[in-house]
């Protein structure tokens, strides 16, 4: 058994043909396939920056149709109010918040004394509630238990004058 190799010589080459390099150079002269010089390397960190900025933005856009934003809280405006020994606890039942209400909880703290009174639709519709103080000063704080299960929150402090002594009334 006889192996052949044939290994090419630098001869000229064949009449009519282009020599190998001039066939794999471009227009200036240079070869295709040579290692190009690298970017210094703060010219190599301002790419990597801008590349890398480049993606965040563009996962930012994608994600954000999905990104779950909820709505703002539902606000409402609550007063007290002192008229003749009583307070008048008072809100607006145009609001939105309200008029979408099922059930409404008051709580009212008079000095050492907590009570709490469940309000429905109608009370809410109502607009007020009075009550009469045992202190001379008395915390209201409302809740309103919304239909999508959010619920919306409001306090107001009254400080005056305190109730002459006899029963105390709680009135829608």
């Amino acid at each position: 058994m006889r192996v052949i190799i044939r290994i090419p010589s630098r001869r000229r080459p064949a009449p009519g043909r282009p020599p190998l390099e001039r066939l794999l150079q471009d227009d200036s002269g240079a070869l295709y396939g040579e290692a190009q010089p690298l970017p210094a390397p703060h010219e190599l960190f301002y790419w990597v920056l801008g590349g890398m900025l480049l993606l965040f933005l563009l996962a930012g856009a994608l994600i954000q149709p999905w990104w779950k934003s909820s709505p703002p809280p539902a606000t409402i405006a609550l007063e007290a109010v002192g008229r003749d020994g009583r307070i008048l606890i008072r809100w607006d039942p145009t609001e939105e918040a309200v008029r979408q209400a099922r059930r409404a909880f008051i709580e009212i703290r008079d000095g050492g004394t907590e009570t709490l009174l469940e309000c429905g639709a109608e009370c809410l519709a109502a607009g007020e509630i009075a009550y009469t103080p045992s202190s001379e000063s008395v915390d209201v704080r409302i809740q309103l238990f919304l239909p999508d299960s959010a619920s919306a929150v409001a306090r107001t402090l009254y400080v005056g004058n305190k109730a002459p002594a006899g029963p105390k009334a709680v009135q829608p």
